[in-house]
């Protein structure tokens, strides 16, 4: 298990305390009329893929650390414990969901996963996505636990040109900051290429 699977595993009650962004709520709830396959790519304990199969999706939740995985079952969700490398190439998903997970991964295992996130949406799919924004990569501790992880960090201009690569636009964007690490994440909504 790499260092950052390893902090997820370790820190994996304390993530159960730590609330989600409800803009990803609102912004799934404006995307589709009728919910369908979603998957959560490093789905934590599944505290927002709980909150999505309430509102009736079909969740399958995705993350490397076994005690997320363990955490998501508890709460009687599909979870799957891998990458995105583990899905079946059969799945299709109407919405995919990589909020701040993708992240702790380097620009070229970004590429790729942006590749098979696009390869297993539904036509006219969406995925909803958060990134750092900032410039540089390397293992940092901001909430000084004494466990480093692997960051990314990608202009706005950078992340664009990545998505555009993979085949995706660009269909809505914010931003925020999270005051307790220090850091500004941009989050997209994305649709591929695979409806024209």
């Amino acid at each position: 298990m790499d260092p950052t699977q390893q902090y997820y595993d370790h820190f994996a009650d304390d993530f159960e305390k730590i609330p989600f962004n409800p803009l990803i709520q609102e912004l799934v709830g404006r995307l589709v009329e009728t919910p369908g396959a979603l998957l959560d790519v490093g789905s934590g304990p599944g505290a927002l893929a709980q909150e999505m199969k309430k509102a009736g999706f079909a969740v399958t939740c995705l993350d490397p650390a076994p005690k997320m995985v363990q955490r998501c079952r508890e709460k009687g969700l599909e979870s799957i414990e891998g990458t995105l490398d583990h899905l079946d190439r059969k799945d299709r998903f109407q919405i995919v969901l990589a909020v701040s997970s993708l992240i702790h991964v380097t620009q070229k295992d970004f590429e790729a996963a942006l590749g098979t996130i696009g390869d297993h949406l539904i036509p006219d799919g969406k995925v909803v996505i958060s990134m750092l924004l900032g410039a540089g990569e390397g293992m940092e501790d901001p909430l000084d636990k004494g466990m480093p992880r692997y960051f990314k960090y990608y202009s706005k201009e950078e992340l664009e040109t990545l998505f555009t690569s993979a085949g995706f636009q660009v269909i809505e964007e914010h931003e925020r900051e999270v005051k307790r690490m220090g850091k500004r994440f941009a989050i997209y909504v994305l649709i591929h290429s695979n409806i024209f």
